[in-house]
């Protein structure tokens, strides 16, 4: 298999775990790896360091953005008074 298929695979693989999860950390893993196939499927050539930043930059930006652009007035909750006073 040709190293852009692998990353489909591994984005398959994301997109699977975020369905099982709903926790917007693999759907911003699988965000992050199309720039990488794309690389891949240009270039042929596999360059971790190159690949590791753009997973991990990507991974923060989409994760960071997608909480944002969903998120529900429930998640945060803030109170006034003192939860500890009986």
């Amino acid at each position: 298999m040709e190293l852009y298929q692998w990353t489909i695979v591994a984005l398959l693989g994301c997109l699977i775990a975020e369905l099982l999860t709903g926790e917007f950390l693999f759907l911003g893993m699988a965000i992050s790896l199309v720039p990488i196939g794309i690389i891949h499927a240009t270039t042929d050539e596999f360059a971790f360091s190159r690949d590791f930043i753009i997973l991990a930059v990507g991974t923060a930006i989409a994760a960071y953005a997608l909480r944002r652009a969903f998120r529900h007035k429930g998640d945060a909750n803030g109170t006034k008074k003192d939860i500890s006073k009986y």
